[in-house]
């Protein structure tokens, strides 16, 4: 079932993959107490710049980080639960509208709007992928066909796109159909630039699907943080370990699995969908530093006067 307005197109492509499995289950947090005797305290130090850069990079799914503009949604946040109880369902789209307004996205009327980020648990997502491609290919046109290959050739647990739209900075679309032959083009008004780009890339709506058995045991903020990374920004998951936090690592093996989003990746989303939409990736990424130190700042106890 889908929390808020249904949304018809996305209904057709899934309604007849979705399984209705247990819904996830809060984490039990160990009530004894704590021995102090037992506490040991070691110093983190902070990342430095070149390793939040270069994580940064490595989860962004784009490879011109000079000349193209990241991402983003211009249309407010409505997510939409496919495949939960309609109780656990809800929670998750809470937690997403949160992290969307801390982050500083708009959010459209809760159950007045046509879900745009859609996250969908299914039996097996790469089933699902290839069946899709094989059947309604259609549905995947606002994704490159690379990009569709690289989903349908996954056989993680996670299957995550964006349907994405170039427009002009002023929010005009391309003019021209391709497939009948038609040169598209782009209209725009803006005088030469080595900072501005003449066009912005909107995310249409995302989809973020998850294999049912993947996420038993996992908490609703663990799963809702994971959709919000995937879902409102074009990134990859982090496989390994890395200089930094990031909810990312949730389904490596290989790794602790994350409690919640971390400041990192919080800093990512802010620096993303901060200041204009028209400026190269590489503006963005190098903005994520300066988000860091700011919840840093924010978190640090106020000092006291000095006499």
């Amino acid at each position: 079932m889908m929390t808020g307005t249904h949304s018809s197109w996305m209904a057709g492509l899934l309604a007849a993959a979705l399984l209705a499995h247990m819904p996830a289950s809060a984490q039990n947090r160990d009530s004894r107490p704590l021995d102090t005797a037992e506490i040991i305290v070691t110093g983190t130090p902070q990342p430095t710049r070149r390793a939040i850069e270069k994580q940064a990079r490595a989860i962004t799914r784009t490879e011109l980080f000079f000349r193209l503009p990241l991402a983003q949604f211009q249309d407010p946040i409505c997510p939409g639960i496919m495949g939960l109880p309609v109780a656990t369902a809800q929670l998750l789209v809470d937690r997403i509208r949160y992290n969307a307004e801390r982050i500083g996205i708009d959010t459209a009327r809760d159950g007045k709007c046509e879900p745009n980020v859609i996250i969908a648990v299914v039996g097996n997502g790469q089933a699902e992928i290839k069946a899709l491609k094989a059947r309604r290919g259609h549905l995947f046109k606002l994704i490159s066909t690379s990009e569709l290959d690289e989903l349908a050739a996954d056989p993680g647990p996670v299957h995550a796109w964006a349907n994405t739209m170039v427009r002009s900075r002023q929010g005009d679309i391309l003019h021209g159909d391709a497939e009948n032959g038609e040169i598209p083009t782009l209209f725009v008004a803006q005088s030469q630039s080595h900072i501005f780009l003449a066009h912005r890339l909107d995310i249409v709506s995302a989809v973020v699907m998850l294999d049912a058995a993947a996420i038993n045991g996992l908490s609703v903020v663990q799963i809702a943080d994971y959709a919000t990374m995937r879902g409102f920004a074009r990134t990859r998951p982090m496989d390994g370990e890395g200089s930094v936090d990031t909810i990312l690592r949730l389904f490596d093996p290989e790794t602790a699995r994350p409690g919640e989003m971390s400041n990192f990746d919080i800093a990512y989303l802010r620096s993303l969908y901060g200041g204009i939409p028209n400026i190269p990736a590489v503006s963005k990424i190098a903005g994520i530093g300066r988000e860091l130190r700011k919840q840093s700042a924010a978190d640090q106890p106020d000092k006291p006067a000095t006499p």
